[in-house]
């Protein structure tokens, strides 16, 4: 009875971890299980079975055999049964980043003395414990920055930019080390690192040149009025500068910000020579007061020598020109002309053929003063009105006059508008023909 008992008992575990195996085999979850967790559940099943074995447990033995084949060839979370009806599998990124680009290049020369180094990943990287460690061509330690620390900027991306706290001596071959544990990838892949004297290493430049760039001239120059709107900005340098981390901004007169130029930016030009040239991305406001500063890291000479900048708000200012026309207040009148009855519908043609201008003015009850023009081009001096003057006659109210050559025969036609009738309430156009041989 006691064996009995205990038969059963162990054929009802059997059956139960049988049967959830099965089941995790079915729906794909024991594939996506750790090695050592199939191993475990291998492991509970054959226990039981090896105590039934027989009859009574080998129809239990295709679980453990379908498990076990699982186990041994590795399958995956990505070979599903059933068409992938499991859990999605786990992925896993086994590729370490590697290196693209690094700055200075290798066996670079020339280099500045202020020169941050630059690595460009494949991939966005993460700080490990490592150091970066830069030597001078005898071995000799210059200086070891943590991944981790401040110097190292640019991490959770794939452009990491290391500062060195000191300059490099000038003239100086360098070379840089990097740890096997310093950067590594959100997967916990380790960059492979440099750990050799060839991979990374560069010559700074060889100038004695301790004298930063001075300004020659500037466009539009200091306190300049009427400046067109498209103007560029133009500096004049004492040498040749290259662009570094600064900016050119651009303010009004009150101090609003107006525009910030990265120095390094497609709108700046020049790079290289010693004359630069900043384009605005909009064109400045009409009548409006500017000032330019330039910040202390934007411009260098070759030697890594700043152009010091410009910190104020009086160093270069200047005043855009109007926006078109400006007009004086108005003179009632002016050259001689007259009012005429309750509307005056100006227009203008050399009516007399004298080479200047005459006003032909249309007016309420729809005739047309005419004022001949006795002075000159440039000094019009207007004669009295007179009225419906080279045949013209009197239109149905409010006459407006306009001129064109609406027959194409070189003379000046006129086309006047009218006041519509009250009771229709249409408005016609009268043309008269300009019929002078």
């Amino acid at each position: 009875m006691k064996n009995q008992e205990y038969y059963a008992s162990t054929l009802d575990l059997l059956k139960k971890y049988s049967g959830q195996l099965n089941k995790m085999i079915e729906d794909g979850s024991f594939y996506c299980l750790p090695y050592n967790k199939r191993s475990m559940h291998i492991r509970q099943i054959k226990r039981f079975y090896n105590k039934l074995r027989g009859p009574i447990g080998d129809k239990y033995l295709i679980s453990i055999l379908a498990a076990a084949s699982i186990l041994v060839l590795g399958v995956s979370c990505d070979l599903l049964p059933g068409g992938g009806n499991g859990p999605p599998p786990p992925s896993q990124d086994i590729t370490a980043p590697t290196v693209v680009l690094l700055s200075p290049a290798d066996e670079a020369t020339g280099i500045f003395l202020n020169k941050n180094l630059v690595i460009n990943f494949s991939e966005a990287v993460f700080a490990g414990n490592g150091s970066i460690r830069i030597y001078d061509s005898f071995s000799t330690l210059i200086e070891s920055i943590p991944a981790a620390s401040a110097q190292v900027t640019g991490l959770g991306t794939s452009v990491i930019t290391i500062d060195p706290t000191v300059d490099f001596d000038y003239s100086t071959d360098y070379l840089v080390r990097i740890d096997s544990n310093a950067f590594k990838d959100s997967a916990g892949n380790f960059y492979v690192g440099i750990a050799d004297n060839t991979t990374w290493n560069f010559e700074t430049t060889t100038s004695l040149d301790f004298t930063p760039p001075s300004v020659l001239s500037l466009s539009p120059a200091d306190g300049l009025t009427g400046v067109p709107l498209s103007t560029n900005l133009v500096i004049n340098f004492s040498e040749e500068v290259v662009a570094d981390n600064g900016s050119i901004r651009i303010y009004d007169s009150l101090g609003t910000p107006i525009e910030s130029i990265p120095a390094d930016s497609a709108q700046v030009t020049g790079l290289g020579t010693s004359t630069i040239t900043i384009d605005p991305s909009v064109d400045f406001a009409g009548l409006t007061n500017y000032y330019v500063q330039i910040d202390s890291d934007a411009f260098k000479d070759s030697a890594g020598n700043f152009y010091v900048g410009i910190a104020d708000n009086t160093t270069w200012n200047f005043q855009t020109a109007t926006i078109g026309p400006l007009f004086a207040a108005p003179v009632q009148n002016p050259f001689g002309l007259t009012n005429v009855l309750y509307l005056a519908a100006p227009t203008f043609a050399d009516l007399d053929g004298d080479g200047d201008m005459d006003l032909l003015a249309g007016e309420y009850y729809g005739n047309f003063q005419y004022f001949e023009n006795t002075g000159t081009a440039f000094a019009p001096a207007f004669a009295a009105p007179v009225q419906n003057d080279f045949g013209l006659t009197n239109v149905f109210n409010i006459g407006i006059p306009a001129f064109a050559d609406l027959d194409g025969d070189g003379d000046m036609d006129l086309l006047a508008g009218e006041m519509g009738d009250f009771y229709t309430g249409y408005a016609n156009f009268q043309y008269f023909e300009n019929t002078t041989p």
